[in-house]
């Protein structure tokens, strides 16, 4: 039987959800109140747990690599998702 892995952390797909939106590590730093060190730190740590590179990094600029699209697709729908059921519960 395999090994059951648990989803990332909330705030592992947050950072990276922020920094493919903003494309800027420093304003996602910002709009989620760490520092661009964490933020970094948080992309490297779900890219390795992944096992794939998210995004491509040179000279300054960066772009999504194609899992790293992929992947912002379900990011995007999860954080989505989650925002919905907790506006779902604190309506009620």
């Amino acid at each position: 039987m395999p090994v059951r892995r648990d989803p990332p952390q909330t705030h592992m797909l947050r950072a990276f959800e922020a920094v493919a939106r903003l494309k800027s590590f420093k304003r996602a730093a910002v709009e989620i109140g760490v520092s661009q060190s964490a933020v970094s730190q948080r992309i490297a740590v779900l890219e390795t747990r992944l096992e794939t590179c998210l995004i491509r990094r040179e000279h300054g600029r960066f772009e999504l690599t194609r899992d790293g699209l992929a992947y912002l697709a379900t990011v995007e729908s999860v954080l989505k998702a989650l925002a919905q059921a907790d506006n779902r519960l604190s309506d009620r």
